[in-house]
């Protein structure tokens, strides 16, 4: 009993083996990324130090020290050292 298969035509996404159905879809996703990418980025054409002018003017004044310290007895230590 043979199939009658028509070898003249390439093979469609549901006839193709998993392997080359599994590159084209990663292929396709690949390309839709690349695609979403450069067009972000043609929307984005600030310079690099704006996002940093901006933080600054809506943070005039950055407060605070922050320490790590191994346990309690070096917290009191430090705490009595500091001026008041």
């Amino acid at each position: 009993m043979s199939a009658n298969i028509d070898h003249s035509t390439p093979p469609t996404p549901f006839t193709a083996p998993a392997r080359r159905r599994q590159l084209g879809w990663s292929g396709f996703l690949s390309a839709l990324l690349l695609m979403l990418i450069l067009a972000t980025a043609s929307h984005t054409q600030a310079s690099p130090t704006d996002w940093l002018d901006h933080w600054r003017a809506q943070k005039p004044c950055w407060r605070g020290v922050h320490l790590w310290l191994d346990n309690d007895a070096v917290a009191r230590e430090l705490v009595t050292t500091l001026p008041a």
